[in-house]
C-alpha cells in the first residue's frame, strides 16, 4: 500500500509535499536542544514555556497572510514565491539560533539570551506559518476540477483526490519526522548543540526544492481584498505588537482570547457559502478539534525528571520518538481511510481515552510502579516512558488528518487561502497558545526546578485529568446536540478506492 501511494505522486504535488517534509525534518535538533536548555541555559521551566508561547504567536496571525496569498502577487506568483520568501525568513531565524549556541558577540552584546530565543523562534515560526498556509491552500488548488477533456469532474472524484493528497501529505510529514528521529539522538550524544546548530538551515533549503522542480503553479484566481478580513488581520497584528511591547503581566492570555474572538467572527463572515446544517456540522467539529488540541502536555520539568531520575539518555529519547512516529506512519497508511469513514467525534473521543490511559503508567512511576514492575515483570521505567511517547504518536497524527480533510472539503471556491488561514489559525490558537498557557499555569501551581521533582506526580495527575474530562464533556455535548445520528458520509465517499 505504501508503494501504491508513492507511485501516485505527481509533479504538481511536490511543492506542498517538500514543505511538509522539511517542516517535520527541522525537528532533528530537538533532542540536542532539550539537553542544551537544561544544561547550558539558566532559564526556568516557566521561562521556556513563555518563549514557546511568544515564538508561536505567528501561528495565530494566518488571517492576515491568508489575505496576502489571495490578493497579492509577487513577481507574478501567488503561491511558490511565498514559499521562497518564507524560507529566507526562517534562515534569518536560524542565524540567530546559531549566534546564541556559539556565543557570537554581536547579537549577544545587545540582547539577552531570553530575548534572542524569542526573536529566533518568532522568525522561524513565521516562515513555517507562511509555508504551511501555502501548502494547505495547494492541497485544494492542485486537485483538478475538470478532466483532460474539459468536463467537470463529479464530486466523488474530487473528494477522493482531496483525501488522497491529504494522506500523501501526512506520509511525507511523518517520513520527515522519522528521519529526524533517526539522527537526533545520535548527533545529540556526539556533538555539542553549537555544532549541530550550523546544520539547522538545511531544512529551510529542502522546503524550496519542490518549487524548483515543479515550476508551474496551479491556476488560481486573484481575489479582491476582503476589507473586513483585512482590517481584522491588521487590527490583530497591531494589537499583538502593542501587548508584546507593553509587557503586560497577562499579555499572552489577552492575545489568546482576543485572537480567538477575532478569528471566530472572521470565520463566520467567510462561511456564507455553507448551508445552515453544514455550518452546524463544521462548527461543531471545529469546537471538538479546538478542545482536543488545547489540552496541555507535560511541562519541560517532567523531561528533566526523566533525565535526572529515570536516567533517560538522548539515544533513549531518539528511539522512543522513532517508535512513536513509525506507529503514526503505519496508522496513516493502513487505518486512516477506515477511521475517516466513522463518526468523527466518536473517533476523537476514543483516541482521547486511549491517550489518557497510556499516560497512567508514567504517573505510576513517580509513585514507585517501576519497582513492582521490575520485580514481577522485569519491566523498567524506560518502557513506561515509551508508552507515554506512543500516546502522542498515531492518535495525534490521525486527529490532524481528520482536521485537514474536513477543512479541505469545506473550502469555498473563493478566498481559499483566507479560509485555510482562519480555520488553521483557530486550531493554532488552541494548540500553540491555549495549550501552552494552560501548561504554564500548571507549572506555576506545581513548581518543578532542576533537582526538585516533588511536584511531578501531582502535575502529571492534574494534566491527565484535564485531558480526560474536558474533551469528553465537550465531545459528548456536541455529539448529542448537533451530530447525533450523522456518520459524515461525505468523508467516507471521499476516500473510497
Amino acid at each position: 500500500m505504501f508503494y501504491t501511494y508513492l507511485k501516485s505522486i505527481r509533479i504538481k504535488y511536490l511543492p506542498l509535499l517538500f514543505v511538509y517534509f522539511a517542516n517535520s525534518f527541522c525537528l532533528f535538533s530537538q533532542i540536542a536542544e532539550t539537553f542544551w536548555f537544561k544544561n547550558d541555559l539558566f532559564l526556568t521551566a516557566e521561562q521556556l514555556i513563555s518563549i514557546t508561547i511568544w515564538a508561536n504567536v505567528p501561528w495565530t496571525t494566518k488571517i492576515f497572510f491568508g489575505q496576502l496569498l489571495d490578493s497579492v502577487k509577487i513577481f507574478g506568483s501567488r503561491r511558490h514565491i511565498y514559499i521562497i520568501i518564507a524560507a529566507i525568513i526562517m534562515l534569518s531565524g536560524n542565524v540567530i539560533t546559531i549566534s546564541i549556541a556559539n556565543h557570537w558577540p554581536f547579537l549577544n552584546h545587545y540582547f539577552s539570551t531570553y530575548q534572542l530565543l524569542i526573536m529566533s523562534g518568532v522568525l522561524i515560526q513565521l516562515g513555517l506559518v507562511i509555508q504551511d498556509l501555502v501548502a494547505d491552500t495547494l492541497c485544494y488548488e492542485i486537485v483538478d476540477k475538470v478532466d483532460s477533456s474539459g468536463n467537470v469532474r463529479n464530486d466523488a472524484e474530487i473528494k477522493q483526490e482531496i483525501g488522497h493528497v491529504q494522506i500523501l501529505s501526512r506520509i511525507f510529514e511523518i517520513t520527515g519526522s522519522i528521519l529526524a528521529a533517526l539522527i537526533s539522538g545520535i548527533i545529540a550524544s556526539k556533538f555539542s548543540y553549537g555544532t549541530i546548530s550550523y546544520f539547522i538551515p538545511i531544512a529551510s533549503l529542502i522546503s524550496i526544492l519542490g518549487v524548483l522542480i515543479a515550476k508551474k503553479e496551479p491556476a488560481s484566481q486573484t481575489e479582491p481584498v476582503n476589507i473586513l478580513l483585512f482590517i481584522a488581520g491588521v487590527i490583530y497584528l497591531v494589537f499583538i505588537g502593542f501587548i508584546s511591547l507593553s509587557n503586560f503581566e497577562y499579555g499572552q492570555e489577552i492575545i489568546f482570547f482576543t485572537g480567538t474572538i477575532i478569528v471566530s467572527l472572521s470565520l463566520n463572515i467567510i462561511c456564507k457559502h455553507l448551508s445552515v446544517q453544514q455550518k452546524k456540522e463544521i462548527f461543531g467539529i471545529l469546537l471538538v478539534l479546538f478542545t482536543v488540541r488545547i489540552m496541555p502536555v507535560y511541562s519541560p520539568g517532567v523531561e528533566w525528571w526523566q533525565i535526572d531520575i529515570l536516567k533517560i539518555t538522548p539515544e533513549d529519547f531518539a528511539i522512543f520518538n522513532q517508535i512513536s512516529i513509525i506507529l503514526g506512519l503505519i496508522a496513516v497508511i493502513f487505518i486512516a481511510k477506515r477511521v475517516l469513514s466513522y463518526n468523527l467525534v466518536i473517533v476523537l473521543l476514543c483516541f482521547n481515552i486511549i491517550h489518557c490511559i497510556l499516560q497512567l503508567p508514567m504517573i505510576g512511576i513517580h509513585f514507585g510502579l517501576q519497582e513492582w514492575s521490575m520485580e514481577i515483570l522485569g519491566i523498567g521505567p524506560k518502557v513506561f516512558v515509551l508508552l507515554d511517547k506512543i500516546s502522542e504518536g498515531p492518535f495525534k497524527r490521525l486527529e490532524f488528518l481528520v482536521l485537514c480533510t474536513v477543512i479541505t472539503y469545506y473550502s469555498p471556491k473563493h478566498n481559499i487561502a483566507s479560509w485555510f488561514a482562519l480555520t488553521m489559525s483557530l486550531m493554532s490558537l488552541s494548540f500553540v497558545s491555549g495549550s501552552r498557557i494552560i501548561k504554564k499555569m500548571l507549572s506555576k501551581e506545581y513548581l518543578i526546578e532542576r533537582g526538585y521533582y516533588a511536584n511531578v506526580g501531582e502535575l502529571m495527575i492534574t494534566t491527565t485529568a484535564i485531558n480526560f474530562l474536558v474533551p469528553t464533556i465537550v465531545i459528548l455535548a456536541v455529539w448529542y446536540t448537533i451530530l447525533r445520528g450523522k456518520r459524515h458520509t461525505y468523508l467516507s465517499s471521499a476516500l473510497q478506492e
